[in-house]
């Protein structure tokens, strides 16, 4: 299997990844039938109270326009402790600004020219509709910041250690999630 390869020592084509996995303790519940996007929540009032009776009153990690927490949000979650062990929500799919994805795939291939859109992806063993590239290059780096900051705001929960659950809201799937209705 590989990946294109992003570090802090440098970019390459491609590299091998390793395909190991650590089992949780804790349980992911994914909640996908909705994009959960920033505009989503923008245009369905009744969202987060539907979010809440599924839930219940547990802390939550979202964007933070959205966030009642403004501690903690999505792009500033790394290195938080205080949710370990405890049940929490992450509501959302945290896309971010095209021109960052854009950016990156210049600095890497010099190439701008694409546009996003829905198309049907296969992406870590699951098969989706996505708004995202047709570019292969511009793809993997949208994923790859996706899935680095979804499972970043998983993670404050610690499921590798505690028996508890995250329930996730977001239509980019997670390795381990079981998939709810």
């Amino acid at each position: 299997m590989s990946y294109i390869s992003i570090s802090a020592f440098g970019v390459g084509a491609e590299s091998l990844a390793l395909d190991y996995h650590a089992e949780y303790i804790g349980k992911l519940k994914q909640y996908h039938s909705r994009s959960f996007s920033r505009n989503f929540f923008k245009k369905n009032d009744t969202a987060s109270d539907d979010i809440k009776a599924i839930t219940g009153d547990v802390p939550t990690i979202t964007f933070k326009a959205f966030s009642e927490d403004c501690e903690i949000h999505f792009g500033n979650s790394e290195g938080c402790n205080f949710m370990a062990g405890h049940d929490i929500a992450v509501v959302g799919t945290p896309h971010m600004a095209e021109q960052v994805y854009k950016f990156i795939a210049y600095h890497m291939s010099g190439n701008l020219s694409y546009t996003a859109h829905y198309i049907p992806i296969v992406h870590n063993g699951f098969r989706f509709w996505f708004y995202t590239y047709d570019d292969e290059l511009l793809r993997q780096i949208q994923l790859w910041l996706i899935q680095g900051e979804l499972e970043q705001a998983v993670g404050r929960a610690r499921l590798l250690r505690n028996d508890c659950t995250v329930y996730l809201f977001s239509d980019f799937p997670l390795m381990h999630s079981e998939f709810m209705e």
